[in-house]
């Protein structure tokens, strides 16, 4: 038997991409509690610490801060259902 070893990307995907690699049922949860909305933008990232979500009101979480600091603007993570 051959094994082939992969190596996957720790690149964080974002925005709208994210969204696809989010259950149906964590979404619909998030509609449910109000964290989002359909047709209002949110921010979302996943990397290899799990998905992120900020509806884009109070308080700025701080992975929100540490990908500004590094990438400057918000427009990768945005994205709407």
């Amino acid at each position: 038997m051959h094994q082939l070893d992969l190596t996957l990307a720790t690149a964080p995907i974002t925005g709208q991409a994210a969204v696809r690699l989010i259950p149906q049922e964590n979404l619909r949860r998030l509609l449910d509690r109000g964290l989002v909305k359909r047709g209002v933008a949110f921010y979302v990232l996943c990397n290899q610490h799990g998905s992120r979500v900020w509806n884009g009101r109070g308080k700025v979480p701080v992975w929100v801060k540490d990908w500004q600091a590094q990438h400057g603007s918000l427009d990768a993570l945005k994205a709407t259902l």
